[in-house]
C-alpha cells in the first residue's frame, strides 16, 4: 500500500478523509486543555458504516506513531482511527492521562467531579465523529499500549456506561485492582487509586461486578520483562504488583478471576500473551515483526492472531 494514502493534504474543517488532525476543546468541562485529536478515515468506503476505533498513545504522548501503526489496516478493512493526543504541552499531566484525572491531583486527595474525568473526552469525541459525518456506529473499540494500558482498563472501570464494544489494555505499568480495602504490599502498606479502588465511587460490589462483566482483554508480551527501563512505573503501589510488566499483568488477571468467583460473578474479561514481544507498541498491534538487516519491520500480511488488530477485528 502506498506511503502517499497518508499525505492527502489537509482539509478544512473535522473529520476529512486521509490522515489528519485537528484541536479539540468542544467538551466544555475540560475545554481549557486542548487535544490534538489526529486521525486516519479510508480514502475509499462509506464513512457512515465504518466501524471506529480509538487508539491511546504511550507517555510519550505522541498520537501520530499510532495512526502510522495502524493506518495500512484501517485502509483496506475499513475503519475509522482516531488517536486523541493529550499533551503535556496543553496540560495533561500523568494524573489527568493514565490516571483520567478522577482525582484532583496524583496524591488522590480530593475527587473530581465525574463531567471532569478525562474519559469523558472520548466519549464526546465519539459524539462529534458521529455528528459531523452521519456514522452509524452505536459503540466503538478502544486499545491502548503502556500508558495508553493504564487509561483504558481505568475508563473500562470508571465508565461502565460508555460505548465501548471492545477494550484491549496492553502491557501497562500498573493496574487498579477491585479491592475495596485497597490493594496490600508484603510490608502491610495499603495503596489506593491509581492502584485499588479503595476511595473511590469504584468502591462498590456492584461497580467490581460491572468492571467483571465488561469486555475488556489484556494483551500481554511475554517479553515484556525489564525491571529496570526507564518508563517502568517503580513507585510502592506498581512494585507491589510485580517486578516487571509481564508479571503485573498475570498476577493482576489471576488475583481478579479469583475475586470473580469468590463473588459469584460473571466474569467475561480474557488474557491474551502475545508471544516473543516486548514493551513495543506496533509489535503488540501486528503480533510479531520480521529483522531485516537488523531493523524491525512489519506487514499488513504478516500478523499473528494474538496481536491488536487481529484480536479486535478478525477474532
Amino acid at each position: 500500500m502506498s506511503m502517499a494514502i497518508c499525505m492527502v493534504a489537509m482539509a478544512q474543517g473535522r473529520w476529512q478523509r486521509g490522515g489528519q488532525s485537528f484541536e479539540y476543546t468542544d467538551y466544555q468541562p475540560l475545554s481549557g486543555k486542548p487535544i490534538t485529536v489526529r486521525y486516519y478515515i479510508p480514502i475509499k468506503g462509506d464513512v457512515k458504516s465504518m466501524r471506529v476505533l480509538f487508539v491511546m498513545h504511550g507517555a510519550s504522548r505522541d498520537a501520530e506513531v499510532e495512526i502510522e501503526t495502524w493506518r495500512y489496516f484501517a485502509e483496506e478493512d475499513k475503519f475509522v482511527v482516531i488517536a486523541p493526543e493529550y499533551s503535556k504541552e496543553h496540560g495533561w499531566q500523568e494524573n489527568d492521562y493514565q490516571r483520567g484525572g478522577v482525582f484532583t491531583n496524583s496524591k488522590s486527595e480530593k475527587l473530581n467531579p465525574i463531567e471532569k474525568w478525562t474519559y469523558n473526552t472520548i466519549e464526546a469525541l465519539f459524539d462529534d465523529f458521529k455528528q459531523k459525518t452521519g456514522n452509524e456506529s452505536e459503540k466503538y473499540d478502544i486499545h491502548g499500549h503502556s500508558a495508553g494500558g493504564q487509561f483504558v482498563h481505568r475508563m473500562v472501570l470508571a465508565m461502565p456506561d460508555a460505548r465501548i464494544r471492545l477494550a484491549v489494555a496492553a502491557n501497562p505499568s500498573s493496574w487498579t485492582y477491585p479491592y475495596i480495602d485497597g490493594l496490600k504490599d508484603k510490608q502491610g502498606e495499603v495503596y489506593g487509586w491509581p492502584y485499588s479502588v479503595m476511595g473511590t465511587p469504584f468502591a462498590t460490589e456492584e461497580a467490581i461486578k460491572r468492571y467483571f462483566a465488561a469486555p475488556l482483554i489484556l494483551l500481554l508480551g511475554n517479553a515484556d520483562i525489564s525491571t529496570t527501563s526507564s518508563d517502568l512505573d517503580k513507585s510502592a503501589g506498581a512494585q507491589a504488583q510485580g517486578p516487571c510488566r509481564f508479571d503485573r499483568g498475570n498476577a493482576f488477571f489471576k488475583a481478579v478471576k479469583q475475586l470473580a468467583k469468590e463473588m459469584k460473578t460473571d466474569f467475561k474479561w480474557k488474557r491474551i500473551e502475545v508471544e516473543d514481544v516486548g514493551h513495543a507498541g506496533r509489535s503488540i498491534v501486528y503480533g510479531k515483526s520480521r529483522t531485516v538487516n537488523g531493523q524491525k519491520v512489519f506487514s499488513t500480511d504478516y500478523i499473528t492472531k494474538t496481536g491488536a488488530y487481529y484480536v479486535i477485528f478478525k477474532k
